[in-house]
């Protein structure tokens, strides 16, 4: 067996269980995910074994390929915009809403987060 086809396998099982409970939160089914992130897992590199990350660090990553995904779904983008949505999910990370924003922002600058409490802005130089 590939060792980076299996690593690309855990990462997805990994994923896919804090996704799961999003969709719940989101009002999404699972299932209309599962393209989209199997694409998406498609892009990744997986030379390296994969990092060990507590529950709340798969959620955060699962909401930032969340986030991602939103790029090409209406349906998710529509979901993510909603500040209801956003304090539901919050919590399950190891961020705050402005970090998840920032890091959100960094894959999909187009679809602007409503629920951050400020504005990005680039850092100040030395």
């Amino acid at each position: 067996p590939d060792p980076r086809r299996q690593r690309a396998d855990v990462f997805t099982q990994s994923v896919s269980r804090s996704l799961t409970h999003m969709c719940n939160t989101v009002g999404i089914a699972p299932a209309a995910l599962e393209p989209g992130l199997t694409q998406l897992v498609q892009t990744l590199s997986f030379h390296r074994i994969l990092p060990s990350f507590s529950p709340q660090q798969w959620t955060t990553l699962a909401l930032v390929l969340l986030h991602s995904l939103a790029v090409r779904d209406a349906q998710i983008a529509s979901a993510l915009q909603q500040e209801t949505v956003a304090a539901a999910l919050q919590p399950l990370s190891c961020v705050d809403l402005d970090e998840l924003a920032a890091l959100c922002s960094l894959l999909n600058p187009s679809l602007p987060m409503p629920w951050s409490q400020q504005p990005l802005t680039a850092p100040a130089e030395p």
